[in-house]
């Protein structure tokens, strides 16, 4: 089944010869009007939407595993410098976070659709890397987590690339 804001289409066999375009062609796209953007990701992944938290999640179809998959959450009246310091706060006080011995690994300005942000990226101990991507338009902050293991050869900066406002 095709869920709201999706098209079908043929799964791609993604691999690093092909040119992005061709890549990309077989990928479906998720489009939210009330939030002003659209994004493109695998026909492999399935998208949930969490309205309550104005959240959606990316992840392979199959998949039930929650927080390892790139997620897009959009924050009302919250600006990129008062929501840095509560990510740190979160990544250093949650217990969970803590047993992995996450560090800050960069903070760096960063570009998506034309808005300048920032890019957060945290590494633990076992060398899994916690990257946020955050870029303020009219009053609303966008947030685009995921977490990446060492082996995996992922396809967020991929989907991120395909980002664009539609408002």
């Amino acid at each position: 089944p095709v869920g709201p804001g999706l098209s079908p289409s043929s799964d791609p066999t993604l691999t690093a010869d092909l040119p992005r375009d061709e890549v990309l062609r077989g990928w479906k796209t998720y489009r939210n009007e009330e939030y002003g953007f659209e994004v493109k990701y695998p026909s492999t992944m399935k998208f949930e939407e969490y309205n309550s938290m104005h959240s959606v999640m990316f992840s392979p179809t199959g998949y039930e595993v929650y927080g390892i998959f790139p997620e897009i959450t959009i924050f009302e009246n919250k600006t990129i410098n008062a929501h840095i310091p509560s990510i740190l706060d979160t990544i250093n006080k949650d217990s969970a976070y803590r047993s992995m011995n996450f560090r800050l690994s960069n903070i760096v300005d960063y570009n998506l659709d034309g808005k300048s942000g920032k890019k957060v990226s945290f590494i633990s101990s076992d060398s899994v890397v916690f990257t946020y991507v955050l870029v303020e338009k009219d009053l609303k902050l966008y947030e685009f987590f995921v977490q990446e293991l060492p082996e995996e050869n992922s396809t967020y900066a991929d989907i991120l690339s395909t980002f664009k406002f539609i408002k």
